[in-house]
């Protein structure tokens, strides 16, 4: 599909603007698309052991407090990090 994506923006001439916004949309779905993929296949290959030797870095991953970035607040904690009372 990316593939497509890149021969259809290649074309001598310019793209509508509506198609490269779609072609950008699609990048990042693809992207995401990717991510899953190579997530679930180390799932699976923990899962029957061939990971033994090898431990994903999850930092960089979304969602993952890193170095870089805090951790994500749930939606009942204020900004200090202290729990509402309900």
């Amino acid at each position: 599909m990316r593939a497509s994506v890149d021969v259809a923006l290649a074309k001598p001439n310019p793209a509508p603007p509506q198609t490269v916004t779609l072609a950008n949309r699609l990048r990042t779905q693809l992207d995401r698309v990717d991510r899953l993929l190579e997530g679930l296949l180390v799932l699976a290959r923990a899962q029957h052991g061939e990971l033994a030797d090898r431990t994903p870095a999850l930092a960089g991953q979304p969602g993952n407090a890193g170095p870089d970035r805090p951790r994500r607040r749930h939606r009942s904690e204020e900004p200090d990090g202290r729990r509402q009372r309900p």
